[in-house]
C-alpha cells in the first residue's frame, strides 16, 4: 500500500457515504483523477473499499488503521520547524491536550507561524487538502497520533476513529 491510497481512503471516510465523483475528490486532495482511480482500485484489491457500493469497508479499514498503520507508515519526529499543527497538537485535540514546546508537532509548511517538532505528512498534499476539510484534517491528525503518539494520546485517537467509523456505517 502507498501513502496516497491511505490518504484517499481517509478522504472518502471523511466525505461520508453520500455520492461522489472522481473529479471532485481528486481536486480536493490535490491529486490527478487517474491517480485517484488507481488508488481506489488498490484499496478495493486490499478489501478496504467496496467498488460495488462505492464505500469504505469499515471493518477492514478500521482494523488496518488501528493495528497496521504505525508499521506500514512509521514516522520519526524531526527538527523544530514552522508548520501546520498535527497529531495531538492539531485543532481537533486542542481542548484535550495541552502540548508543550517539546511535544508540539507540525507538518513542515512555510505559510504557518506555529513552531514545533516536524513530522512528515502522510502524503505531500495533506496540509493543503486539510485546509478546506476539517474532518480530513482530524483523521490525518489521528493517524499521526497512531504513528508517533504516546499511549494516552493513542487511546483518545482510537476512540475518535471508532466514533467516525460508527457515524460512517450509520449513514445511508
Amino acid at each position: 500500500m502507498k501513502s496516497q491510497e491511505l490518504f484517499v481512503a481517509l478522504k472518502l471516510l471523511a466525505y461520508g457515504r453520500k455520492p461522489w465523483i472522481y473529479e471532485e475528490i481528486a481536486q480536493s486532495l490535490k491529486i490527478g483523477v487517474a491517480s485517484l482511480h488507481r488508488s481506489v482500485k488498490a484499496l478495493a484489491y486490499a478489501d478496504l473499499f467496496n467498488i460495488e457500493y462505492m464505500c469504505i469497508n469499515c471493518a477492514a479499514f478500521e482494523e488496518f488503521l488501528l493495528h497496521g498503520v504505525k508499521y506500514v507508515f512509521p514516522a520519526k519526529p524531526g527538527a523544530i520547524v514552522r508548520g501546520m499543527p498535527t497529531a495531538h497538537s492539531a485543532p481537533a485535540f486542542k481542548s484535550i491536550f495541552k502540548a508543550s514546546t517539546q511535544d508540539f508537532y507540525v507538518w513542515p509548511h512555510n505559510n504557518f507561524d506555529n513552531k514545533g517538532v516536524s513530522v512528515e505528512p502522510l502524503y505531500s498534499s495533506a496540509p493543503e487538502a486539510s485546509l478546506n476539510d476539517p474532518k480530513l484534517y482530524s483523521l490525518l491528525a489521528c493517524i499521526d497520533i497512531l504513528r508517533i503518539g504516546k499511549a494516552r494520546e493513542k487511546v483518545i485517537a482510537i476512540n475518535l476513529l471508532k466514533k467516525i467509523f460508527t457515524e460512517y456505517d450509520q449513514r445511508p
